[in-house]
């Protein structure tokens, strides 16, 4: 989970992308070389990171969490609802979050 201070930096970067049309192609494009970049560190090999722009006759997009394929979440999971963080990079302001379960 992200906090609302996290939010506004990430629509920072999004809003970046929305003028800076190589910045916006290069996400697109190559997004781990671009948030390496921007943020001046590497991402994990095993972080997979996409752009997707939304298409003109769609008004709002969704990306659907992951099946839980058990009963119960793993304590992994519990960590990551709770808003745990293993490890993140920061673009500018930006700090960008992930978790391998």
């Amino acid at each position: 989970m992200t906090s609302t201070t996290d939010n506004g930096k990430v629509q920072e970067l999004l809003a970046r992308s929305a003028v800076d049309n190589d910045f916006r192609t290069a996400l697109l494009t190559d997004p781990r070389t671009a948030l390496e970049q921007a943020a001046g560190k590497q991402i994990p090999e095993n972080l997979r990171v996409k752009f997707i722009e939304k298409d003109a006759d769609c008004d709002a997009m969704f990306v659907l969490p992951d099946p839980v394929t058990g009963d119960e979440l793993t304590p992994e999971q519990l960590e990551a609802v709770a808003g745990g963080c293993e490890g993140g990079i920061e673009v500018g302001d930006v700090n960008i979050c992930w978790f391998s379960f």
